[in-house]
């Protein structure tokens, strides 16, 4: 697909309207009409463009790039940092990002300045790790510029900068494991490259001793040790607060972020809603880098509590954010989220709709977490909608998947959510009642990270 059809299809509104005060002249000026009016459309033809213009193959790829290149100028005033960070926080903008990073960053180390390089570098370690989602973060890039950006520092500041991209890419690491839920079967990578990081109480620098509570929380979440995750945000919060630095205000804010997706993790739901709702409340909720993983707990935590009014808004900004392009452009993540609302809000027809979106979103069961979810989604759908026979047919397909991942019943309280569907089902229509063990496992869906599913099971089993 050609780069700049992609980068004006998915431009919003605002930004459209900008380029039409663009006017370049001649062929390039025929080429670029005909992009803006097949990008609106959907529909990226080159021989048309060929055959109105009468221009070769290779003159079109030329114009092209240069109009590319001009929209990122004109749009962002020649400035490469904001073009980065708009392009890193799109993900239909990933491969625009990764080339322009790459063409930005051999431009910059031709300079020679040592400190426009390690503000490039830092900036983009900050786009990836930040603003990316886990499906589009390189990680050899990312690894390549924590290695560039520790190159450019000595003495006493190497040592900072070595603990902070080993902060960035540890993190990155229990991302990918976490994803793949394998982080609890052997976390002796991880816990090698965090034991090579200093006590987190032990620093002096603001900034690296964030970033070392940081990373260790996420490790303490990943393997599923809530209660020391909350211990250290709590300890984190008592050090950062004798801090003086322009980042403490914000840096606590995530604390309490984090301790809020805490509680939610511990069965602590309705302090969860709080604390949430005070995070984004908060004068800095919107400048937050986990805003949108925030947002996604957020709406979770608002369907477990019943506070679905609350959970409507942020859908609802959320696709307004996203506008006309939010099928196209809406992260997996997302999809999900909204899929879990309208099937609190008894909206089946959109939730079966985000459901689709979200397997579109993530082919081949890329990251199992979110395979798993979408598989109970869809089940849920089904049999909330009325299509029970259907759904329970769906729970011994998506048992022998989990099967073949290595989950069993006996190994694994996935499998449970199918389980208890068929269960409910046979207590519908033969009046069966649970077994022992049915009866522990739906204890187990109403604590923690299940207590989602166990709600919608309670709504399959008319409990709502």
């Amino acid at each position: 697909m050609n780069l700049l059809f992609e980068f004006l299809h998915h431009l919003p509104e605002e930004q459209k309207k900008l380029l039409e005060k663009m006017k370049p002249k001649g062929t390039t000026a025929e080429v670029f009409q005909c992009m803006r009016e097949q990008a609106n459309s959907g529909r990226f033809n080159r021989e048309s463009i060929l055959q109105v213009s009468g221009i070769t193959n290779a003159h079109f790829d030329k114009i092209t790039s240069e109009l590319l290149q001009k929209c990122y100028a004109f749009l962002f005033d020649k400035n490469p940092y904001d073009l980065l960070l708009f392009l890193s926080k799109k993900g239909v903008y990933a491969k625009h990002y990764y080339k322009e990073q790459k063409k930005i960053q051999q431009h910059i180390f031709k300079s020679g300045d040592t400190a426009e390089k390690k503000k490039f570098l830092r900036a983009c370690i900050n786009h990836i790790h930040l603003n990316m989602p886990i499906a589009l973060k390189d990680k050899q890039v990312l690894e390549e510029l924590c290695r560039k950006y520790v190159q450019l520092h000595t003495g006493k500041e190497k040592v900072f900068a070595a603990q902070w991209a080993l902060c960035r890419t540890t993190y990155h690491q229990i991302d990918l494991l976490f994803a793949a839920s394998v982080i609890k079967d052997d976390p002796s990578a991880v816990l090698l490259n965090l034991q090579k990081l200093p006590p987190p109480h032990t620093l002096a620098d603001s900034t690296i001793q964030f970033e070392c509570y940081w990373v260790w929380i996420y490790y303490h979440v990943a393997v599923e040790n809530f209660e020391s995750a909350i211990s250290l945000a709590e300890e984190a919060t008592k050090q950062l607060s004798k801090q003086n630095s322009s980042e403490t205000e914000l840096n606590i804010l995530r604390l309490n972020m984090k301790l809020a997706e805490l509680y939610y993790f511990t069965n602590r739901f309705q302090d969860s809603y709080a604390s949430l709702s005070n995070v984004f409340n908060a004068r800095l909720a919107e400048t937050l880098p986990e805003y949108g993983y925030c947002l996604t707990k957020y709406i979770q935590i608002c369907c477990i509590t019943n506070h679905l009014q609350d959970a409507q808004a942020q859908v609802e900004k959320v696709a307004g954010y996203y506008g006309v392009r939010l099928d196209e452009t809406l992260p997996v993540r997302d999809a999900i989220s909204f899929a879990k609302y309208y099937l609190f809000a008894d909206e089946y027809k959109k939730a079966f709709h985000f459901i689709q979106l979200g397997f579109q979103k993530n082919p081949k069961a890329k990251y199992f977490q979110y395979e798993i979810e979408l598989r109970n989604l869809q089940t849920a759908c089904f049999f909330l909608s009325g299509e029970k026979p259907e759904a329970v047919q769906m729970c011994e397909r998506h048992l022998k998947f989990l099967r073949s991942h290595g989950y069993s019943v006996k190994e694994s309280n996935y499998p449970y959510f199918y389980v208890l569907t068929k269960a409910i089902y046979l207590r519908q229509t033969e009046g069966r009642q649970f077994n022992a063990t049915e009866a522990e496992k739906w204890q187990r869906y109403q604590q923690g990270t299940y207590a989602l599913y166990g709600k919608l099971l309670e709504c399959m089993l008319g409990e709502k």
